[in-house]
């Protein structure tokens, strides 16, 4: 499971990462792979990606969320901390069943 520590900064709050990749180890990944990025864009993507799933999950629910509480959401530790519990969890169930390589 992924697991970070929110610390504060001034006004600002940051993630660090305790255990998988940093942002800049997925750009130098995703750059061999033949997607030139850096750190930040690596960081962005995952926030867009982030920001789509919450979205898409909050109307297939039925729930009106409103964009500025998404932002909200994707810079509270506890929802990343969910997803990944959420991610293993399906992952663990897919290799199981054999539906995953």
């Amino acid at each position: 499971m992924i697991t970070g520590k929110t610390k504060t900064k001034g006004a600002k709050k940051y993630v660090t990462i305790e255990e998988g990749c940093d942002f800049r180890k997925i750009a130098q990944i995703m750059t061999q792979a033949g997607y030139p990025m850096n750190h930040a864009t690596a960081r962005n993507q995952l926030m867009l990606a982030m920001e789509n799933l919450l979205t898409d999950v909050s109307r297939q629910i039925g729930v009106k969320v409103e964009k500025k509480h998404v932002t909200d959401m994707l810079h509270n530790q506890e929802v990343h901390n969910s997803l990944a519990d959420i991610l293993q969890l399906a992952y663990t169930e897919l290799k199981t069943e054999g539906k995953l390589r």
